[in-house]
């Protein structure tokens, strides 16, 4: 099994396809580090704020460990390979949420002397408190889910209870207008204005919500060569909620019922058979699908076209100098076709890392390990759907001098 790391607002999964020929791979330089101290609206310091590097692919955990400022408001973190970051500064608890964390670009590069930022958290964010019952039984409602559209920012739909369970009350900007939309699936929404709450006060929320009627999605998933696909996971988005998936028959047919009046977007995945759902929506592949539901009635018919089986890589990194293999590798991905959709996998310890990627497709591949210069990005080519393919990249250690490594096939 394989951990992925996702960005950008799509579905994605790793992709990558062999290369041709030999490729050489640039080794990066060596790592930097990252200064600066945290203060709130008043320029009070702020201690205990998780400050957090990521590029946008590679997670601020596999680049380096997130650090807290301390009691002189002043971070410190090294090991950060050099490139072009976004920094960020959080801490729901202490009500400077990452839903609206401040993110300063930083540029680092392989030097003693380290970059430097200073972070303004703005204002404490302000707690709700939440009453909501039904119209027509006057019983408690679960499940409530608040929207928030602040003054100058953009829009965030938030479910309540997740944030309870983890110990975190609602929260929302404070200091500035905003807008807050309170709704439940299957029930209408109440809306409420609010010119400024203050930093840390708790605004309680009471409202009466009624049910509304409710609807449904029924279809066949088909491959490529419309042959149904049995025992498929088809899965309905919605306004950033998922309802429970479906799974498809021996006819390849579903249904998704109970669904609340809206539009759709459905991610269909078997990964058994070569349709793992991460790439859905992947530029250049079958686009994602779009239903909209409306309350009672009929179901919405669809057909899902789940794309080509996809294709087998299996990528090896040994060490440069030893050509000892690396069994505990990263490896990121970019779509050429669209710079913001890409992510990373965790391999688990073995070798090699067998990873299921989307046939018919370009993709830009890049491997890391603990310890190594990370590789370029190579640019491959697209496999046939069940092809297998291996990729073998050499990485030099970190303090080894630069020098080319090479890629095989």
């Amino acid at each position: 099994m394989h951990a992925l790391r996702q960005h950008g607002n799509f579905r994605c999964t790793a992709v990558f396809l062999a290369a041709a020929a030999f490729l050489p791979l640039a080794a990066h330089a060596q790592t930097g580090c990252l200064t600066g101290n945290v203060v709130d609206y008043t320029s009070v310091p702020v201690p205990g704020v998780r400050i957090a590097v990521g590029d946008g692919s590679w997670s601020s955990a596999l680049l380096a460990p997130v650090i807290e400022s301390d009691e002189s408001w002043q971070f410190r973190i090294d090991g950060i390979p050099p490139g072009n970051y976004n920094a960020d500064a959080s801490n729901d608890q202490l009500g400077y949420p990452g839903i609206w964390r401040p993110e300063e670009k930083v540029s680092i590069n392989s030097s003693s002397i380290c970059a430097n930022i200073a972070f303004n958290l703005g204002a404490r964010a302000a707690k709700l408190k939440f009453t909501v019952t039904d119209a027509a039984t006057n019983q408690p409602i679960k499940n409530i889910v608040y929207i928030v559209f602040p003054e100058g920012k953009p829009s965030l739909r938030l479910s309540v209870e997740p944030l309870l369970s983890n110990g975190v009350p609602p929260q929302v900007p404070s200091l500035t207008k905003l807008r807050i939309e309170v709704t439940a699936k299957g029930y209408s929404s109440s809306e409420f204005a609010f010119a400024s709450l203050a930093p840390g006060a708790t605004q309680q929320i009471v409202t009466t919500l009624s049910p509304k009627r409710m609807g449904c999605i029924t279809g066949i998933a088909i491959d490529d060569n419309f042959a149904p696909v049995a025992e498929a996971n088809i899965s309905a988005g919605f306004m950033g909620n998922a309802p429970s998936p479906a799974t498809t028959d021996s006819s390849g047919r579903f249904t998704l019922d109970n669904l609340q009046p809206g539009t759709y977007t459905l991610y269909p995945e078997k990964d058994s058979d070569g349709f793992p759902g991460l790439w859905s929506g992947w530029q250049g592949q079958v686009a994602l699908q779009k239903v909209s539901v409306t309350p009672g009635g009929a179901c919405q018919e669809v057909t899902i076209n789940m794309g080509a089986r996809g294709a087998v890589l299996r990528v090896r990194a040994m060490d440069a100098l030893t050509h000892e293999p690396l069994t505990n590798i990263m490896v990121g991905f970019r779509n050429p076709q669209n710079p913001r959709q890409g992510g990373s996998i965790i391999g688990q310890p073995h070798e090699p890392h067998e990873v299921q990627i989307p046939s018919r497709s370009n993709v830009d591949i890049q491997v890391r390990a603990q310890g190594y210069q990370s590789s370029e990005q190579i640019h491959v080519g697209p496999l046939a759907p069940g092809e297998v393919q291996d990729l073998t990249v050499s990485l030099q250690r970190e303090n080894a001098s630069p020098s080319n490594a090479n890629q095989t096939k």
